[in-house]
């Protein structure tokens, strides 16, 4: 889930709380499965150096390749 930063920490909290339980059920993480995805979860602060170590190995992919926005 993404959300702006001014999100109140507290109810963001508990939604990652419901998240993380439908993550545990078989049969949502068999759903997700079927659609290609594979469940993951992170606190905040754990997704927050995911986003930035992703967008600096794609930055280096981009750059390698030349790929311009058009």
């Amino acid at each position: 889930m993404v959300c702006p930063e001014t999100h109140q920490a507290r109810s963001l909290l508990g939604s990652i709380k419901e998240i993380n339980a439908a993550f545990a059920d078989s049969k949502m993480r068999g759903r997700l499965a079927d659609v290609g995805s594979v469940p993951t979860s992170m606190t905040p602060a754990e997704f927050g150096k995911f986003v930035l170590e992703e967008t600096e190995k794609w930055a280096k992919v981009i750059k390698f390749a030349g790929i311009k926005a058009e």
